[in-house]
C-alpha cells in the first residue's frame, strides 16, 4: 500500500531565511523553478531528503522558521543546491 498517512512534518527553527546558500525549488504549484535562500543545519539536510522522491506518496514535509518567517516546502518539491 501507499500509506501517506505515514508522512510526517519536520518543523525547524533556522538563522535566517536570506543568508546562507541557495537553493532551487521545483514541483507542483511553482511556476517553473524558484529560489530559496537559507542557514539550515545541517547544511545537506535536502540531499538526505531527496528519498522523498522513492517515498511518495509517504514521505517528509519540510517546514522552515526563521523570526516571524514561514516557508513550507511539501515532499513533492525537489530542491537542488545551487549556492553550496
Amino acid at each position: 500500500g501507499e500509506y501517506p498517512d505515514r508522512s510526517t512534518t519536520l518543523i525547524l527553527q533556522i538563522d535566517s531565511l536570506t543568508q546562507g546558500p541557495a537553493f532551487e525549488l521545483k514541483g507542483p504549484g511553482i511556476d517553473g523553478s524558484a529560489v530559496l535562500q537559507a542557514m539550515i543545519k545541517p547544511r545537506d539536510l535536502f540531499q538526505r531528503l531527496s528519498i522523498n522522491e522513492a517515498l511518495f506518496p509517504r514521505g517528509i514535509d519540510v517546514v522552515l522558521v526563521h523570526d516571524d518567517n514561514i516557508v513550507a516546502i511539501p515532499r513533492t518539491t525537489r530542491l537542488i543546491a545551487s549556492g553550496v
